[in-house]
């Protein structure tokens, strides 16, 4: 549990710091530090979502993503932190608080003035966060089609309750 977030998080601010070390070097100009920044980041969830020890299966890469973020802007990740309580307080899933901070951090960047190209780049990666989590939002699905069904199989079981009992 915690030691797996712990080492997680440690993954992909391991490759934010190995983007602004290789800016250091003089790879690139000053400017394109955001950018080595990001791929280096970007490199860290790919390795940890399709991993080649566990034959190109990871996990989602959430933690590692929350981790990039935190080390890139914490200020935008303290807005998309809001929305993300707010989704999850209303449905209840992780899933949506999780499609939440895919939403509100690209288009908080845009709101706050981002280059255009760091913007599409994060939208880019909440996308790969999405599709990481199809499995999950089919999971949902499924787990809310048995309680209706349940719920449904129950009010079948009570009329019939009903009509026995008046017999």
């Amino acid at each position: 549990g915690l030691l797996v977030l712990i080492c997680d998080v440690a993954k992909g601010m391991f490759g934010v710091y190995l983007g602004q070390l290789a800016s250091q070097a003089g790879i690139g100009t000053p400017a394109d530090q955001i950018y080595l920044m990001i791929a280096g980041g970007l490199l860290a969830i790919i390795g940890h979502s399709c991993s080649i020890f566990l034959k190109f299966k990871g996990g989602k890469g959430v933690a590692v993503t929350i981790a990039i973020l935190l080390l890139l802007d914490n200020h935008l990740l303290a807005i998309s932190f809001w929305s993300v309580l707010l989704a999850f307080l209303c449905s209840k899933r992780l899933v949506m608080a999780v499609v939440a901070l895919c939403i509100t951090y690209p288009l908080a960047m845009f709101f706050y003035g981002y280059r255009m190209e760091t913007v599409i780049v994060a939208g880019l990666l909440a996308c790969l966060i999405i599709v990481l989590h199809r499995s999950s939002f089919r999971k949902e699905v499924k787990v809310e089609d048995d309680y209706r069904a349940e719920y449904q199989n129950l009010g079948k079981n009570i009329a019939y309750y009903r009509a026995q009992k008046n017999l």
